[in-house]
């Protein structure tokens, strides 16, 4: 009998350690996918009926007057937001692989020029900060203007590691700092 407890809890424990891989990717027909071991998650089907759109309209509404009472308590607990967010980043999570390309034209040469600019500006920016204050081993950037004609193709892949005992913390720290926002 304590030969069973005893493998039991060396197995939980082995497990609690094993890398978890977490992959988010957005392929050529606009579709998102979230892969985890060997589970896969299309994010972004469409399926609410029209009902729920008006529904769901009139809620936003009701949302808006509380709105600001709800940014007042997120500013109160800023110290703990970023306490959370810093202990993610630096000691819960590694990206091995983030890859990203995008091929865009505008139909005007200028036009397409100037959103060059802009797009490698914001996507460097964001990579920095991404790298910065994670943990990311490899990346690669691909940005191709199509000064000649119009298009826009889209392709993000990004890879994320962690482990069940940080995602286990990460839950209880949320669930501490969600109770500080629920008084």
């Amino acid at each position: 009998m304590y030969y069973i407890l005893i493998s039991a809890a060396a197995v939980i424990l082995i497990l609690l350690f094993v890398p978890v891989r977490i992959i988010l990717e957005y392929d050529k027909s606009a579709h998102i996918y979230l892969k985890i071991l060997f589970w896969k998650k299309l994010l972004n089907k469409e399926s609410r009926k029209p009902h729920e759109k008006n529904e769901k309209q009139t809620a936003e509404k009701k949302d808006k007057t509380n709105a600001g009472n709800k940014i007042k308590k997120i500013l109160s607990l800023e110290d703990d937001i970023k306490e959370f967010a810093d202990f993610t980043a630096k000691r819960c999570v590694t990206f091995e692989k983030l890859r990203f390309s995008l091929d865009f034209g505008t139909g005007d040469a200028a036009a397409t020029g100037i959103l060059t600019g802009l797009v490698n500006g914001a996507v460097y920016t964001i990579i920095s900060v991404i790298h910065h204050n994670t943990t990311l081993k490899s990346f690669d950037v691909n940005i191709n203007p199509d000064f000649e004609g119009e298009k826009f193709v889209f392709y993000l892949l990004c890879i994320a590691k962690t482990r069940a005992v940080h995602i286990i913390s990460m839950g209880l720290k949320g669930l501490k700092l969600y109770k500080k926002f629920k008084k």
